[in-house]
């Protein structure tokens, strides 16, 4: 499939652009240098026909600071894969020595390249761009990303002379890697793609966009979401990382699989139970993966998770090492279980079985002289589970005779890692009942 890689030095609209032909916010925006500092990957439609566009970081050759130079080599990466190079300079600016140098840049790579002269005025019809072809790039379009200003004049001049065709429908797990700033997700995420796609850095919060990778692994596909680290939200100081925040929500409302990373020297802390909560809430599956237990001395791992089984629920937890690529394999059994375990499906008959059998074991409390009563259940969905129970009260059912069901039904059908939903509704009592007479 054709990429376009949409690139610059900082702040000239880069982002404002990848959105606007998207027609979604999909990129952060922001007058902060170095908001966008991961090469984000889309797929775009321009004439019903389909293209991957890549925004990337701005580009500062000569910056010799670390975390610009990260961007810098996400950003020359996303060139070497172009097909076509949409170059994004400012018109209010105008060219500055860091936009020579990179169009002198760029134009070594031989690559197809347009200049997207930004932040025009559509009235003004008397703009002189003449000055812009001191960069030596020949094909140049006016536009506004943010007016959405001849955006489709410029995917036109861009796409020129390629053939763009309509991608194969995949069949593939959406997988959202997720947890707090600084526990290792870029390394992991790095380690599963064996590709430095994300910045890896010890700053805390430095993924802050979230953007999809596809791995296969024993012909099967995964589509990863590398998601900005979810911070506690009184600590959320800006605008740029509430909407971050919002953006990692969003990949967990659209996994299949959730992977909650958790750092093993700290342990699973109330951030992580939050995080947790969002994905129950969520009704998403999820894997905890405890990263980084290699650097915890003496301790034996079958007593650690022993020891974080009440904070981790229903989750199965797989101990690994994102840096050094230990148990990653485990990683995609682990997924596979857990997808399955969500769909399985349950006939009517096997489910009241069951029902009878743990009411007989374990009759409910009495609750004001009268006790709960069971006349059958049923599931009514799967991906995830849903069932209905039928019952004399439905106040009758207390949470830890529900907790007790729900168990139980975990332990004879595998439900390890899914989310079960339940629900009460009252039925007459003259229907059969699984009660003692």
């Amino acid at each position: 499939m054709i990429k376009l890689a949409i690139v610059g030095r900082p702040n000239v609209g880069k982002s404002s652009l990848f959105n606007a032909i998207l027609k979604k916010r999909v990129s952060i925006i922001s007058d902060e240098d170095g908001v966008t500092r991961d090469r984000i990957y889309s797929l775009a439609t321009f004439e019903h026909k389909y293209f991957t566009l890549i925004d990337t970081g701005g580009i500062d050759l000569k910056s010799n600071i670390s975390f610009k130079e990260d961007i810098k080599i996400q950003a020359l990466i996303a060139i070497k894969e172009a097909d076509v190079i949409v170059f994004v300079v400012d018109s209010k600016v105008g060219i500055t020595t860091l936009d020579l140098e990179l169009a002198k840049f760029l134009l070594k790579s031989k690559k197809k390249i347009v200049l997207a002269v930004n932040k025009i005025d559509n009235r003004d019809k008397t703009f002189d761009y003449s000055n812009f072809l001191k960069l030596g790039i020949k094909n140049i379009t006016l536009i506004s990303a943010i007016r959405n200003f001849q955006i489709n004049l410029l995917l036109r001049n861009s796409l020129n002379g390629f053939e763009l065709t309509e991608p194969k429908e995949k069949n593939t797990l959406n997988i959202a890697l997720i947890g707090r700033p600084n526990v290792g997700k870029s390394t992991l995420f790095n380690s599963l793609m064996n590709d430095n796609r994300a910045i890896i850095s010890s700053i805390a919060g430095t993924t802050r966009d979230s953007f999809d990778q596809e791995v296969i692994v024993n012909d099967k596909s995964y589509t990863f979401i590398d998601t900005a680290g979810l911070k506690r939200k009184n600590k959320e100081k800006t605008a740029v990382e509430k909407f971050a925040h919002i953006r990692t929500v969003d990949s967990i409302k659209r996994a299949d699989v959730c992977l909650l990373l958790v750092d093993a020297k700290e342990g699973v802390t109330a951030q992580d139970k939050k995080i947790l909560k969002t994905i129950k809430e969520n009704q998403k599956s999820a894997i905890i993966l405890i990263n980084k237990f290699d650097e915890i001395k003496n301790y034996k791992q079958e007593h650690y998770l022993t020891e974080i089984k009440d904070d981790i629920s229903y989750y199965p937890a797989i101990i690994i090492s994102a840096l050094m690529k230990r148990n990653l394999k485990k990683i995609f059994e682990y997924i596979d279980i857990v997808d399955n375990n969500r769909k399985i499906a349950l006939s009517t008959p096997v489910i009241n079985k069951f029902i009878k059998e743990i009411y007989k074991r374990y009759n409910p409390a009495m609750i004001n002289g009268k006790r709960l009563k069971i006349y059958y259940a049923t599931q009514i969905d799967n991906n995830p589970a849903k069932f209905i129970m039928f019952v004399n009260y439905p106040n009758l059912m207390q949470e830890s005779y529900k907790k007790y069901i729900l168990n139980n039904l975990r332990k004879s059908f595998s439900f390890l890692g899914s989310p079960i939903i339940f629900d009460i509704i009252k039925k007459p009592q003259k229907e059969y009942s699984f009660s003692k007479k």
